[in-house]
């Protein structure tokens, strides 16, 4: 299968539960039962389709070439803008149906991500947060562009602790058991060279 001959797509109200199910599948943790996972995220996205459908737009899907319906790969973006700094984008989250991994499916979700913040949403860096010790996921990052922002080190080359970004505060908020175990690298890519 080559990557680039099954096009990304805007998802669409029959695709939101393709979407939970692929979304819980990777993330699974947060509510007591699979089932009122996808049930939540399946009303995020119907939430989302109403009240705000510029988040939709931040979406994109990959189905199954062979059925062309099942959704196989997803990413999401988000923005945030504080007052007098420019705007932010970060992945929110992207999945890979295990079956599709290791076929450059998720090099193609973050190159469009890239190309998306800088040419629609004029953004000059492109961030994400990935759980250090997913080893595959951080190599990933890297060979698309994707530098560790928040990792600091003392002179002698160790890491120093440092002050836990807003987000990583919003995550322990909503994943509370989980984040305080994992440690979370911020990763971001420039985006100034794209055009």
């Amino acid at each position: 299968m080559i990557v680039t001959e099954f096009p990304l797509s805007i998802p669409t109200p029959d695709d939101f539960e393709g979407m939970a199910v692929l979304q819980t599948d990777a993330f699974h943790e947060r509510f007591s039962s699979k089932k009122d996972e996808i049930q939540q995220n399946m009303k995020t996205y119907q939430r989302y389709q109403k009240q705000c459908p510029q988040k939709i737009d931040m979406y994109r899907v990959m189905k199954s070439p062979e059925d062309g319906t099942t959704i196989v790969a997803a990413i999401q973006l988000m923005t945030r803008r504080r007052q007098n700094e420019p705007l932010q984008v970060f992945v929110e989250w992207i999945a890979c149906h295990p079956d599709h991994r290791g076929k450059g499916i998720g090099s193609h979700l973050l190159t469009w991500a890239a190309n998306f913040a800088k040419q629609k949403l004029n953004a000059t860096v492109l961030s994400l947060f990935v759980v250090r010790s997913n080893t595959k996921a951080v190599r990933l990052y890297e060979r698309t562009g994707f530098m560790v922002h928040n990792q600091q080190k003392d002179k002698t080359g160790n890491r120093t602790s440092r002050k836990k970004s807003d987000l990583e505060k919003i995550l322990i908020r909503a994943f509370p058991n989980p984040m305080r175990h994992w440690t979370v690298h911020q990763m971001n890519k420039d985006l100034t060279y794209l055009q």
